[in-house]
C-alpha cells in the first residue's frame, strides 16, 4: 500500500528544509520512536540501510538491536557456515 501526503509549502519556506530532509526527519523521528523498523525509514527517507546508520550515529541515536535480532543474526551466520 502506498500514500500520498501533502505538505504545504509554507513548512519548506519555514523549516528552511528540502522534501528530502523532511522525509529524513520524519524516517528519523519514527524510527528513534520505534514505530517503524530500519529497513522501513531508510525506504522512507531514499537512503541506504547504511546511510541512515550513519545518519543516525551522527546524532547519537542507538540502532535497535535486541535479543530476538542477536539470535536471528546467530541462526543466520550458522546456515552459512561462518560460526
Amino acid at each position: 500500500m502506498q500514500s500520498s501526503i501533502r505538505i504545504p509549502e509554507f513548512i519548506f519556506h519555514a523549516s528552511h528544509l528540502t522534501p528530502g530532509e523532511v522525509f529524513l526527519e520524519l524516517a528519523v523521528v519514527l524510527y528513534e520512536k520505534k514505530k517503524i523498523t530500519l529497513g522501513q525509514a531508510s525506504e522512507l527517507c531514499n537512503l541506504s540501510q547504511l546511510k541512515f546508520q550513519h545518519i543516525l550515529a551522527s546524532r547519537d541515536i542507538c540502532i535497535h538491536f535486541d535479543k530476538k535480532d542477536f539470535k536471528k543474526d546467530l541462526k543466520t551466520l550458522k546456515s552459512l557456515g561462518l560460526l
